[in-house]
């Protein structure tokens, strides 16, 4: 059979190195014995095909051979890699297999596709992190190939994934090297060379959404993000308590770290505005109208003056509008 290829190939490249007008002439002064050998039904040329295996069959190429549609024609591209084939060699293997077709024009081509497994660049780094578990020096981490297009493609029919080898991992500079083997275990399987970097990685909180200055945080609008944890500000903010219920000093961006800095605890009583200020006992609680002298979040302790007796206090600042007195200070709201 290979031997066959190789004649089918050779013969392809003399057929197509004849000038066009001998080659018509001489189609033409041969035309009534071909078509007299030609045996069976018209066939139809396939304009494109995928194949699976190594080979290319003749009922790839074209409808309607019968018995013969197994019989192969041509190797087929590397997995994941199409090929295109001309009138001139169609024609060539027509005659060959005594089949009724002829060209119309060079127009008449076959386009072959190689279906294969993709094996993504994803996949290959999760791979490389496996392989250099064991070198690390522990923590949570990444890597990144130099080569962010990377992919590999493989036979449909390949069981073996991928393997590395020839790693080299410099743990100080991240950087490293590999081979991988794909399909792994097979002697025929390619070797490609790879290089990156690895990471020491982290997870922060960061913003879905932009929030303006002064809204309050909450929730849904965080999500969790791996980084590089060389590029995450010493001050950034790392928890959930640290972010929800706060509001921005300016606006956030999305999918930023969020350092501490950028917020602080919403202003939930304004200065000048009226509170409600209540003090608390095991079986009563006591309110009164107060104006705030001071702004205050949450927690914060700010100056109250009682808008019946014109008496200050400090209270504790509890919710928007709201602010506790302490039971010591009730001689003052009176």
């Amino acid at each position: 059979m290979r031997t066959f290829l190789i004649i089918l190939g050779v013969a392809a490249v003399i057929f197509a190195a004849i000038p066009t007008s001998t080659a018509t002439a001489a189609g033409s002064s041969r035309q009534a014995s071909d078509q007299d050998a030609l045996v069976g039904s018209p066939v139809a040329l396939r304009p494109s095909a995928i194949v699976d295996g190594e080979l290319i069959l003749l009922g790839d190429l074209f409808e309607n051979t019968g018995d013969l549609a197994t019989e192969p024609v041509a190797y087929a591209p590397d997995p994941g890699r199409q090929a295109t084939y001309g009138a001139q060699w169609l024609y060539q293997i027509a005659r060959h297999f005594r089949l009724d077709w002829r060209p119309m024009s060079t127009r008449d081509v076959t386009v072959i596709e190689r279906a294969s497994q993709v094996v993504t660049r994803e996949e290959i780094e999760q791979e490389l992190l496996v392989a250099i578990g064991d070198q690390s020096t522990g923590g949570d981490l990444s890597v990144q190939l130099s080569n962010r297009t990377l992919e590999l493609h493989l036979p449909v029919t390949s069981r073996g994934g991928i393997e590395v080898a020839d790693l080299d991992y410099d743990v100080v500079s991240g950087r490293m090297t590999a081979i991988i083997v794909a399909p792994a275990g097979d002697p025929l399987a390619q070797r490609i060379r790879v290089s990156g970097v690895v990471l020491q990685v982290m997870e922060i909180p960061v913003m879905t959404r932009h929030v303006a200055r002064g809204e309050l945080i909450s929730e849904r609008d965080i999500e969790w993000r791996r980084v590089d944890a060389n590029k995450v500000p010493r001050d950034a903010v790392t928890s959930l308590d640290e972010l929800v219920g706060m509001a921005p000093r300016r606006g956030l961006r999305v999918g930023s770290a969020v350092r501490l800095s950028e917020i602080e605890a919403p202003e939930l009583v304004a200065r000048h505005s009226l509170v409600t200020i209540s003090i608390e006992y095991p079986m009563m609680r006591l309110t009164a109208q107060g104006k705030a002298l001071d702004a205050g979040a949450l927690g914060e302790v700010i100056r109250v003056q009682n808008t019946r007796s014109k008496k200050l206090v400090e209270a504790t600042v509890t919710g928007p509008g709201q602010a506790l007195v302490q039971a010591s200070t009730l001689v003052a709201m009176n």
